[in-house]
């Protein structure tokens, strides 16, 4: 087990902040076995409460746990340095960093569990994952915009070259390609805006779904210790029930607080992504004059018409993600509005 995860399980908590993380414990006969354990402060200090973990994500941890503990111990790597690395292989497995990480782990072990049990999520962590995964599909589908236009970013000045050569003067074929310059620029502004928002919502979303998880953990625990008869005399079990359920409704309160602002932020994401599409019928204007143009030349110019051909399938493809994004923001929409239905209910 690294050190490095004690350290920064224990710092976060030190930080009046939640946290959870696998962690591998070892009995008083000597056998180890995984928990995925979540922790949060109370007025009273610290409650901590765990499940066993079981799901496909849990396969990778073993491994990554080995390679950190590795470098402690050979490399001489502090509980400081540890956390770093743990943190910079974050990405590889699909996390922006370690909140993000903890917040899907905790879900994908609690959804594992319920499957094994046979038993429906609660309807605020089935809402809270929902709306992750549909933020997740907008994300990615966001980069892929960003990578279709960076594909083409050169091609407007590739098309003013080819113009200067073929026109005396400022054609149209040059003026053309500097207007779709201009509404590449504006829209390739306007992808990474969205991008930034939202990888901001996702965190958000994060933070949402780790609590509304660690609610329904901890009322299960809570729970457990009111039907629990045969309790040692050292333990309340009235009290840590009711130490157990404060924790919870703070949790699920926060996490319906986080959802509310989710849901106003997607709402500008699907005006986003309605506005890049308004951008991208500009980009096909623009590249039909061109093609006009150049059916001008007798012969039609063969490096213009291959440009122009690799707009026309760049432009389709940016058009095909920019629809999965609405698609994506009116999941969204339509999950928060369940979800409100649901709570007035």
């Amino acid at each position: 087990m690294p050190c490095g995860v004690f350290h920064l399980f224990w710092e976060r908590l030190k930080a009046g902040r939640e946290v959870g993380a696998y962690v591998k414990n070892r009995e008083a006969s000597g056998r180890h076995y995984w928990v995925f354990a979540v922790a949060l402060p109370v007025p009273e200090g610290y409650v901590s409460v765990h499940l066993e973990p079981t799901s496909p994500l849990f396969a990778k941890i073993p491994a990554l746990y080995s390679e950190l503990r590795k470098a402690e111990t050979q490399d001489g790597v502090g509980p400081g340095q540890s956390s770093d690395p743990l943190s910079a292989r974050l990405p590889a497995l699909g996390f922006d960093g370690y909140e993000d990480f903890m917040a899907e782990a905790l879900c994908t072990e609690f959804s594992a569990r319920a499957e094994l049990l046979a038993r429906p999520l609660e309807r605020s962590v089935a809402h809270a994952r929902e709306t992750a995964s549909a933020i997740h599909t907008a994300r990615c589908h966001a980069k892929r915009v960003a990578m279709l236009f960076d594909e083409i970013r050169n091609v407007p000045t590739n098309i003013r070259i080819l113009a200067a050569q073929l026109e005396e003067g400022s054609g149209p074929i040059g003026v053309i390609s500097t207007n779709h310059t201009s509404l590449s620029e504006e829209m390739l502004n306007s992808v990474d805006a969205f991008q930034r928002a939202a990888t901001a919502t996702y965190s958000a979303i994060a933070f949402g779904l780790f609590r509304a998880c660690s609610a329904a953990l901890l009322q299960e625990c809570a729970e457990g210790y009111r039907r629990e008869t045969d309790l040692p005399v050292a333990i309340d079990g009235a009290r840590e029930a009711r130490t157990l359920s404060e924790a919870s409704r703070r949790c699920a309160t926060e996490a319906e607080e986080a959802m509310v602002g989710v849901s106003a932020e997607v709402t500008r994401f699907a005006d986003v992504a309605g506005a890049l599409k308004r951008h991208v019928a500009g980009l096909d204007v623009a590249r039909i004059m061109c093609k006009i143009e150049n059916a001008r030349f007798r012969p039609a110019t063969t490096s213009l018409t291959e440009i122009i051909d690799n707009l026309e399938e760049n432009q389709a493809q940016i058009g095909d993600q920019l629809s999965e994004i609405e698609k994506a923001a009116q999941s969204i929409l339509n999950t928060a509005r369940r979800a409100s239905v649901q709570r007035v209910a």
